[in-house]
């Protein structure tokens, strides 16, 4: 005999050996079924023909949450690279990364970036709402900020 018919016989030992347990675990449901075989096989066919579409349906389900997921993490990877993506490179696997060595304020193609960099100590104003907008009634008195004190 050789190994290739031996594995198989396992197989099909295993195979029937969980069927064989199934029956008696579940003797009430296999008299059900062996039942609607012999009586109405059009309506078991049926039932079967649900059971299938419902198994279908769900692993197409899951199928289709997988593709929509990694369709939105490449979105936002890709909105992240448009907007972060100064410094980042395309990395060898298909990462990013940021180089900070010798040469880090030169694009790939080797030229100086072209954007400006703040001189050191150099300070920038910028004018907001010189009041702020009230987020309650007039009616209602001013909130008092105050702490508590221990003597």
């Amino acid at each position: 005999m050789s190994v290739e018919t031996f594995e198989n016989m396992n197989f099909l030992s295993a195979l029937f050996d969980t069927f064989i347990n199934f029956v008696r675990r579940n003797p009430l449901l296999v008299l059900l079924i062996v039942i609607l075989a012999v009586t109405a096989p059009s309506l078991l066919r049926g039932i079967a023909s649900v059971v299938l579409y419902l198994v279908g349906g769900f692993i197409l389900f899951i199928i289709l949450l997988v593709v929509w997921a990694r369709w939105k993490i490449y979105k936002m990877q890709k909105q992240m690279r448009d907007q972060f993506g100064g410094g980042a490179q395309q990395g060898p696997h298909g990462g990013f990364y940021t180089f900070y060595g010798p040469g880090a304020g030169r694009t790939q193609s080797g030229r100086q970036r072209t954007e400006r960099q703040p001189d050191e100590g150099e300070v920038k104003v910028h004018k907001t709402a010189s009041t702020p907008e009230k987020r309650i009634s007039n009616r209602v008195g001013d909130y008092v900020d105050f702490e508590e004190t221990q003597d």
